[in-house]
């Protein structure tokens, strides 16, 4: 249970995760809630990320790799791979919030997640 939530705690903070420098405005501090609704991972949990010129930096105590990006539009296409566990996560960014959907295979769990820009 503990490596599932650590997978979907970072296929999360990789979300986040601009490209380019037209993504500045994603540039800060996010707090993300994940949200499993299918399978048998942790239920609800929150994770600090900082996102800074494009490269998003998980905050926690993990690590983790991921690839993928944003938009220009804020459009979130992210795979992340932990420990032989792979999660894909899509959804959106605005200034302050974002939300979208993940899902895995290796973890038979999926859910949402929430972001919000901290102040």
């Amino acid at each position: 249970m503990r490596k599932a939530r650590l997978a979907i705690a970072a296929v999360t903070v990789a979300c986040l995760a601009p490209a380019g420098a037209k993504a500045a405005p994603f540039d800060g501090r996010w707090s993300v809630t994940v949200i499993s609704e299918y399978g048998d991972c942790d239920r609800r949990f929150a994770i600090p990320v900082a996102v800074r010129e494009g490269s998003v930096r998980y905050t926690g105590r993990f690590t983790s790799r991921a690839s993928g990006d944003v938009s220009g539009e804020g459009r979130v296409v992210i795979t992340f791979r932990h420990e032989g566990q792979v999660v894909h996560a899509t959804g959106s960014l605005r200034s302050t919030f974002g939300n979208g959907a993940w899902e895995s295979a290796t973890l038979a769990c999926s859910g949402t997640w929430i972001a919000r820009k901290a102040r």
